[in-house]
């Protein structure tokens, strides 16, 4: 969070080595690497021969580089939900307590992001509706981070806590997901149950103060969502304090990652979206945009210094 990739790299290389690298810790480089925004390297680390003779390359994996499989996925992953039920029912674990069990809601939510990631449907803040192709991956997102969300709770109502075990998805992947869902809903234009879900976002965070998972600004982030809410609700003074609240925060920080920028860019762009639509704000409104435009070229310029096509998106989740 600090920005120190490469002591990061170090300690989680120390880590694999003294546990022999088990699967876990191989999942932990590659989302160290994602976070960084380093794709090249990621893909190097997957050809690793750990990786190759955990994984085959059988057809079917090597036609997964050609084809969207999410659907397939997707499937598969309920066919488990079903194995991993049965298990609980046959033994005295519970599903929590099963591997597969506290992976589930995870790889559900991460589905979900490259499904909207994968049609551009959330790209900065879009003024135009939702092409027929967006708006499905923005309802097939909505149904499965709301089907993680149902699992986690589930599971966690069995320990008769808040959230999952520690080496599962917990209370931040839960705000995570209901800051995703709230900004989804906003871009299908249904404000009052998008702030529903951020509000919900809100107090997780709150009442979870042992870690923010996959970003030091995650309630940044779920305040510019309700900014944008407030915004597109007619509550201008309130979105602007807000606004100002949020960029702040962005500007204190002294690294920001480029799904971070990525971020703030989005946020600039609302903010002066707000001022335009605000008698004698116009210049205000200029200097937001042009803040946004500079984001969005530092972003492009680490981009193609890490040779990625793109900037991870912020609803992707990627706990270490």
């Amino acid at each position: 969070m600090k920005g120190d990739v490469a002591e990061a790299r170090r300690v989680v290389q120390e880590r694999g080595d003294v546990m022999q690298w088990p699967v876990a810790e191989h999942e932990r480089m590659l989302r160290l690497l994602l976070r960084a925004n380093l794709p090249k390297e990621a893909q190097a680390w997957c050809q690793k021969d750990e990786f190759s003779q955990l994984f085959r390359r059988t057809r079917r994996y090597r036609s997964s580089g050609y084809y969207p499989l999410f659907v397939q996925a997707v499937e598969t992953l309920r066919e488990k939900k079903d194995v991993v039920l049965k298990h609980e029912e046959a033994s005295h674990l519970k599903a929590s307590e099963v591997q597969l069990g506290r992976e589930i809601p995870y790889l559900l939510a991460q589905y979900a992001s490259l499904s909207v990631a994968s049609t551009r449907a959330l790209e900065r803040d879009p003024k135009t509706p939702p092409t027929d192709a967006q708006l499905v991956s923005l309802n097939q997102a909505e149904a499965l981070y709301k089907e993680a969300l149902a699992w986690v709770e589930k599971t966690a109502a069995e320990d008769d806590k808040d959230a999952l075990l520690a080496s599962g998805p917990n209370a931040p992947f839960g705000a995570w997901v209901e800051t995703n869902l709230g900004e989804l809903l906003l871009r299908k234009n249904q404000p009052e149950e998008a702030m529903e879900w951020l509000g919900k976002a809100m107090s997780t965070l709150q009442a979870e103060r042992s870690g923010v998972g996959g970003s030091a600004l995650a309630m940044t982030r779920v305040l510019g969502q309700i900014a944008r809410g407030c915004h597109s609700m007619g509550q201008a003074v309130t979105s602007e304090g807000l606004f100002v609240t949020v960029v702040e925060s962005f500007e204190r920080e002294a690294k920001l990652s480029a799904s971070d920028r990525v971020e703030f860019a989005r946020v600039l762009r609302s903010y002066g979206d707000l001022l335009t639509n605000w008698e004698k704000r116009e210049a205000g409104a200029a200097k937001r945009y042009a803040q946004a435009e500079r984001v969005e070229k530092e972003i492009a310029e680490m981009c193609k210094a890490n040779q990625s096509a793109a900037a991870l998106h912020p609803v992707f989740y990627l706990p270490l």
